[in-house]
């Protein structure tokens, strides 16, 4: 309540270092997921039936409209993904909706940044070195796949 009222009265100022949204995690690796591993064997990630329907719906609409999408699953820590006990669920759910409407997937879950600590701050997440490499490597391919036009 008091962090509400102290940004009513002097709103937070947007960071000045985010670049178009982006603002890169200049941390290292954390122990998050090793506590984790801890306290459980694994990590099931709930497939919630509503959420994927209306998740088709939308890419119906954007292919009824001729609205591009690409799906890119990012690297994640490789230890990370074998936490996840459905992870191949995840996956197939993601590639059955790319063969159904036709929608290049870049999946980058074998990269090699995937294999290498050094790119996250958690399994999960990449840190701003990890990050800025990867949006080079994603970026090469999608002019080389034509799916940006960039002029600069």
């Amino acid at each position: 309540m008091l962090y509400a009222i102290k940004s009513f009265i002097r709103p937070p100022r947007p960071s000045t270092l985010r670049v178009r949204g982006y603002l890169g995690q200049e941390k290292t690796w954390n122990s998050d997921f090793e506590a984790a591993e801890k306290k459980i064997k694994y990590y099931e990630v709930k497939l919630d039936t509503p959420t994927i329907k209306l998740f088709e719906r939308f890419l119906t609409e954007c292919k009824n409209n001729n609205i591009k999408i690409i799906f890119v699953y990012t690297p994640e820590y490789i230890k990370g993904q074998k936490f996840i006990k459905n992870r191949n669920d995840i996956l197939s759910l993601f590639i059955s909706f790319s063969k159904k409407f036709d929608i290049p997937f870049y999946d980058f879950s074998n990269d090699s940044m995937s294999y290498q600590k050094q790119y996250f701050y958690n399994a999960e997440h990449l840190n701003k070195t990890g990050s800025e490499l990867f949006t080079k490597k994603l970026i090469s391919i999608l002019k080389n796949k034509k799916y940006l036009n960039l002029t600069s």
